[in-house]
């Protein structure tokens, strides 16, 4: 009885305790009152059973029955409905409202009317002073309160996403779908911000507005296989954070229809230290419809792939900062693109790329890529942070810095290192496809093809072995060296010469050849005439047609000049076509600008080892474009050789331009392997006011089949100015040139001033021989397969008005300075040590001051082939001219003495006899002066002394070898008339007033010497 007594106690005190435990509301029994609860009650209510349901938590009214009242208490009881005192409490605060979908809302309670919120049925209301808001109860996870979150939050967990939104009442709802998160922002008054973190394998961002905002990346990582990771459709600027210390990454798909795997539709801004990195699957890794924005900043962008371009933008592309790091990409490195807007007022053009600091990495590998490539111009300096770009451009035909606009590289405190090491080539026109039209105007020449015509030739019988374009008041337009064959309706060929005016001109011109000698037959030693060949005028182009003409092999002379007639073949061969169609050449460039590359300070290091690639390319062919170095060093490595299409050469080079200008700076040029690599070269100009060069070009020569083709350090199809600036040029291949110009060469300055300016040539001739010493080098009796190392070379005239050149060449026909035209020297200071003539001139050669001194070994020191009166005329300065070859080479040789005019100056020639034999007399002279072979020889080991008429020392000079005099020139404008002594010592003056290279002293002190000759001057 007793242990039924303890049975039943225990019983009933078991069932007290479970109902004492029974929370009302738990109906499933979790220990929670939540909304599966009052679905439980509702399912039962309609005869439905539920597993695990707890009838007593079900009757929370207490009346005995379940039903939808009791529903309606649990909901009540869930969303603390009943305890609407809290309200007040929780003031200043947020109601968090967690939904089923992922989200979170955030609705400030300050803003929340008293007493607003209320629960109809399923529907659970919040009334706020701007609005109210309506919630599925079911949608419902969870509220609480807690401080007001101060930005958006998005957070991935591998397929899924949480959001948390605190501006749901201001506009803002989000839609999520697994890991893909869509935010639609209708406000357009206030700026939000929007954190994103935590990691996805599947999942995107997609944000739509139009209004400003502000994204922060907190250590995430999305990866879309579907499209872009992060999308954003907002046309207005949108600012892009990379938190301190986070590691951010970003992929999209292969395949989709994305823009990029980040995008935006208005302008991004990206600030803060974080790192990125992008990989863009199917287009661009980073793309904005409008500008890009790097702030300043340490932060850190990577874009590991793209299958277009690294960084793509359709307005503009700014950086003041940040550490960027470009691999992997089919497309562009960094490409801004003009857009068609025009309502922008932006403080940067369309198209242009701005680096003012930050760190940049590029690499880009696909063919006609670059590694930042704009519509507009490129600008990098150093404004706002210090600036240092690597770039290698591997693709065919790659570039480094692209701009169809400029380039202007400004501030010392900007580095950049490009390697552009891609081939070049010329593109493949198929047999139909369009080709685009021709937007210039082209004037051709044929040479006749009579006897006395043809390409070049021996012995007199061919005229015209090269063509220029002359305007007819003298002004030299351009060498003409591209050649094409066209077939005429009458069936027959002919390879024309020609010249793109680009744009019609309706000047007159005529053609010229290189001056002609006629030497009986060609044999040495006879008699001869120098002629200038020229064309009748024509009238350049004026409507847009291009312009067919022959040269006949009839011709007028007049004096020493031979003009040959001109004929228009228009008819017969202005329809015709080209042997051979190719496109447009291609080539590897390091800077490329279709307009002006202006490089104002910053360190620059170039290296370009493609087919006719190039360090610097300026200009194309609708805009003539000009290189200003004002400032900074800049070094380029070349090792590319050139390209032969058909007798059309492309060069490897340093600098390719219509214009180039050295107002300062350094320019370093170092030119291996390859074939005829140039330092600079300019189709209309090259200006040199200051500036330090250094060129060394050990690139050989390359010869064709009409053509030779030659490295050379600086050439322009019109004209060269040397101003000022330091030049130190070595030219070791063969055919190699130092300063070309098919135009005009001035050096110096009107007051004296000028370059300093050190030029060696040691290469030897290319293809055929020289004239070598048998002709004295006069024009029309070289190989015309031959083309002779030269130091500085003109077809128009070259004047030096100062400065100081020193001038070396080691071989065969390798002149120092010549010109096709005219030579005058009037200051400066001027040192040739030449195997061939140090100074040559098919026209006239006049000393008007300055001090000169010319050492041949191998011929004349100073030669005209003017062939009259005036060919070498001395009206001022000092000169020292001397050969050691022997007969016949000279010191002066312009064929006969009496060519040879003396209006001042001080001379010393000496060397062998030829063209005026032992004549005692000159042309003419207005001061004394002695002609003749006395003395007779010279050593090498002392120092001679021109003493005047009254025994006071004019000048000393020493000797490179020993001399064997046969004729010589002694005149000075104090010298006098009567007799003059030269005398010699070991040595060298005590004082002086001017010392070149410590063999020609003016006004010296001398302590001791010997008369070795006393001669009596004019």
């Amino acid at each position: 009885m007793k242990k039924l007594l303890i049975s039943i106690l225990s019983i009933v005190l078991a069932v007290f305790a479970s109902a004492a435990s029974i929370l009302k509301g738990d109906v499933n029994g979790d220990g929670a009152v939540t909304m599966a609860d009052a679905n439980a009650v509702i399912q039962k209510s309609l005869g439905i059973d539920v597993q695990g349901f707890i009838a007593e938590a079900a009757d929370v009214n207490g009346d005995g029955s379940i039903d939808k009242e009791d529903a309606a208490s649990i909901v009540r009881i869930f969303l603390d409905l009943d305890k609407a005192s809290e309200l007040e409490e929780m003031t200043g605060q947020a109601m968090l409202l967690k939904l089923t979908t992922g989200e979170t809302i955030a609705i400030e309670t300050a803003t929340i009317t008293d007493r607003s919120i209320s629960d109809a049925g399923d529907i659970f209301t919040v009334t706020t002073a701007e609005s109210q808001y309506a919630f599925n109860t079911s949608d419902i996870v969870e509220r609480t309160y807690g401080d007001m979150p101060t930005k958006y939050l998005v957070t991935y967990d591998g397929t899924a996403a949480t959001v948390v939104n605190p501006y749901y009442a201001k506009g803002v709802t989000t839609s999520i779908s697994n890991a893909d998160v869509v935010i639609n922002n209708a406000n357009t008054a206030e700026e939000m911000t929007f954190e994103l973190s935590g990691t996805t394998t599947d999942g995107s961002l997609k944000y739509n507005a139009s209004y400003k905002s502000t994204f922060v990346l907190n250590n995430v990582s999305i990866t879309n296989t579907r499209g872009g990771a992060i999308d954003i459709q907002c046309s207005k600027r949108v600012a892009m954070e990379l938190k301190k210390g986070t590691t951010n990454n970003l992929v999209d798909g292969e395949g989709g229809s994305q823009k990029a795997a980040l995008y935006c539709k208005g302008h991004l801004e990206i600030d803060k230290t974080g790192t990125l990195n992008v990989t863009g699957n199917t287009k661009h890794a980073i793309s904005a419809k409008e500008y890009i924005q790097l702030k300043k900043s340490e932060g850190t962008i990577n874009i590991l792939a793209s299958a277009s371009d690294g960084i793509h933008c359709g307005q503009y592309f700014l950086s003041n900062g940040y550490n960027v790091n470009i691999n992997n990409v089919a497309g562009d490195g960094i490409q801004a693109e003009a857009s068609a807007a025009t309502d922008y007022a932006e403080d940067y053009p369309d198209g242009s790329i701005n680096i003012c600091g930050g760190t940049y990495s590029i690499t880009v590998t696909g063919d006609n890529t670059a590694a930042l490539k704009a519509d507009g111009d490129v600008t990098i300096n150093s404004t706002k942070m210090n600036t240092n770009i690597t770039i290698n451009a591997t693709g065919a035909g790659s570039r480094g810095i692209d701009a169809d606009g400029s380039v202007t590289i400004s501030d010392d405190a900007t580095v950049i290192g490009i390697e552009a090491n891609g081939k070049g080539g010329i593109e493949t026109i198929s047999a139909g496809e369009e080709q685009e039209t021709k937007k210039s105007y082209v004037v051709y020449v044929a040479l006749t093809t009579g006897t006395n015509g043809g390409f070049g030739g021996m012995q007199g019988s061919n005229y015209w072995t090269s063509v220029y374009l002359y305007k007819a008041d003298g002004t030299l337009v351009s060498k003409l060296t591209d050649t094409v064959t066209r077939t005429g309706t009458n069936g027959q060929s002919l390879t024309f010469y020609y010249y793109d005016f680009k744009a019609a001109d309706s000047d007159t011109y005529y053609f010229k050849s290189d001056n002609y000698t006629s030497q009986q037959g060609g044999r040495p030693g006879g008699s001869s005439t120098s002629y200038t060949i020229i064309s009748k005028t024509f009238t350049g182009p004026t409507s847009g047609i291009d312009y067919y003409y022959q040269i006949s092999s009839s011709y007028t002379t007049s004096g020493t000049t031979r003009t040959f007639t001109i004929s228009s073949v228009q008819e017969t061969y202005g329809g015709g076509t080209s042997d051979t169609e190719t496109g447009e050449t291609y080539y590897a460039s390091c800077i490329k600008a279709d307009k002006d590359v202006t490089i104002n300070g910053g360190t620059l290091t170039l290296s370009n080892s493609g087919l006719m690639s190039k360090s610097i390319k300026a200009g194309n062919s609708e805009n003539a474009g000009t290189v200003t170095l004002n400032g900074g060093d800049v070094t380029a490595n070349i090792s590319g050789t050139m390209y032969l299409n058909g007798t059309d050469a492309s060069y490897c080079s340093a600098i390719k331009t219509d214009k180039y200008v050295g107002n300062g700076g350094s320019l370093t040029v170092t030119a291996t392997k390859g074939n005829a690599s140039r330092a600079i070269t300019a189709d209309e100009s090259i200006i040199i006011t200051d500036g330090t060069y250094v060129i060394n070009n050990s690139t050989n020569g390359q010869s064709g089949t009409n053509d030779n083709y030659t490295a050379k350090a600086l050439t322009c199809d019109k004209n060269i100015i040397i101003e000022g600036g330091s030049l130190d040029i070595k030219m070791t291949g063969s055919g190699g040139k130092g300063i070309k110009a098919d135009g005009e060469i001035t050096i110096g300055r009107n007051d004296g001033t000028g370059p300093d300016i050190k030029l060696s040539t040691t290469g030897s001739t290319l293809g055929g021989g020289s004239s070598s010493n048998q002709t004295g080098g006069r024009p029309g009796q070289q190989s015309s397969t031959g083309s002779s190392a030269k130091g500085i070379k003109a077809i128009g005239k070259v004047e030096v008005l100062g400065g100081s050149l020193y001038v070396t060449t080691a071989t065969d026909g390798a002149e120092g300075l010549e010109s096709k035209t005219s030579v005058k020297i009037s200051g400066g200071t001027h040192y040739f040590q030449c195997y061939d003539d140090c100074i040559n001139s098919a026209g006239t050669i006049n000393f008007a001051g300055g001090t000169t001194v010319c050492y041949a070994n191998g011929n004349d020191a100073v030669d005209s082939n003017y062939g009259r009166t005036g060919a070498i005329t001395i009206s001022g300065g000092n000169i020292f001219a001397y050969t050691t070859k022997g007969s016949p080479e000279e010191g002066l040789d312009c064929d006969n003495n009496s060519y040879i005019v003396v209006t001042g100056g001080i001379v010393v020639s000496a060397g062998g006899q030829q063209g005026g034999g032992t004549s005692s007399s000159i042309g003419s002279s207005s001061q004394g002066y002695y002609i003749g072979a006395s003395p007779s020889s010279y050593s090498s080991s002392n120092y001679y002394t021109l003493c005047n008429t009254s025994g006071t020392p004019i000048c000393t000079f020493r000797f490179a070898a020993n001399v064997t005099n046969q004729l010589g020139l002694l005149t000075a404008p104090n010298l006098g008339k009567g007799s003059v002594t030269v005398k010699s010592g070991t040595a060298k003056p005590t004082a002086y007033d001017i010392n070149v290279n410590d063999v020609f002293f003016i006004n010296p002190t001398v302590t001791t010497s010997s008369t070795v000759a006393t001669v009596t001057a004019k």
